[in-house]
């Protein structure tokens, strides 16, 4: 309840002022509100990043998904190593981050605007945890840990910016194989570490 004291004192501040209120995020892009315009033949957008259909902002959703799995390329194989590792270790944690990520991915799938960014704060906060959680949980000295960042290092020095217009030039192949080749390196080395200890 007490959160809502500044937003109270926000809008009476309009209200009292005779004030229009202008949301650009609702009034330029309609995040959200497209669904209401949709059902009520108000204004919808099509085109660029913006898609105000159904079913079809599902299809630009999750091409837009895949989009953010080519450009976080290294960093998702990483985090689905991690993921497997919390699935044979820590099953609670393992089902606690894949339904939040669930929730998170399906309230940003309906915005109806997909640049990149929008699916990275669901599918990427959740591949950044997974990277987090690796790092410590995966790594019991200094080579491991350094073998685990090496090919995050290689990779995010020579990514480009996300909203790069051909998807296809995200990052030299050069650099993904040698990033791919470094992960395969870490592999090794866990799976020799693990041989030792059993």
């Amino acid at each position: 309840m007490i959160f809502l004291i500044p937003f109270s004192f926000y809008r009476l501040f309009f209200v009292i002022n005779n004030l229009k209120t202008f949301d650009t995020n609702t009034e330029t892009y309609q995040q959200f509100s497209w669904i209401v315009d949709y059902f009520t033949g108000g204004n919808r957008k099509y085109g660029e990043y913006f898609c105000h259909r159904i079913p079809g902002f599902i299809k630009c959703y999750l091409e837009g998904t895949l989009d953010l799995f080519s450009y976080l390329l290294i960093p998702l194989l990483i985090s689905l190593l991690c993921l497997y590792f919390l699935f044979k270790n820590n099953k609670n944690l393992f089902y606690l981050i894949l339904i939040s990520t669930f929730i998170v991915y399906s309230f940003w799938s309906l915005i109806g605007w997909y640049p990149l960014r929008f699916i990275y704060y669901s599918i990427g906060n959740a591949i950044t945890v997974l990277l987090i959680l690796g790092y410590f949980y995966l790594n019991s000295n200094f080579f491991s840990k350094f073998l685990y960042s090496l090919p995050l290092i290689i990779y995010f020095i020579y990514l480009t910016m996300w909203n790069n217009p051909d998807p296809s030039s995200y990052i030299d192949n050069d650099i993904l194989i040698t990033s791919v080749i470094t992960i395969l390196i870490y592999v090794f080395y866990k799976f020799k570490l693990l041989k030792e200890k059993i």
